[in-house]
């Protein structure tokens, strides 16, 4: 339900930056992703946080991936 209501909360700008691949909105959105995760098992969403971090760590430059790595690590254990 948090997570719903961050999504409909968020300025229409965050999303265009995300679009643009701003590595901050990019990296907040994977956040987001990992919470995703966390209760894949009681939301229709399945693996779809994964998926998404997948493909944002692929659009960040190396520096921005140190940000994010241990955010993958952490959703190898669901």
């Amino acid at each position: 339900m948090a997570g719903s209501l961050w999504i409909s909360l968020t300025p229409m700008l965050f999303f265009e930056l995300a679009r643009e691949r701003t590595p901050l909105a990019l990296v907040m959105l994977a956040h987001y992703c990992c919470a995703m995760c966390c209760v894949r098992n009681k939301l229709w969403i399945s693996h779809l946080g994964q998926r998404i971090l997948a493909a944002i760590y692929k659009n960040l430059d190396e520096d921005w991936r140190r940000v994010t790595h241990w955010l993958l690590r952490y959703m190898e254990c669901y």
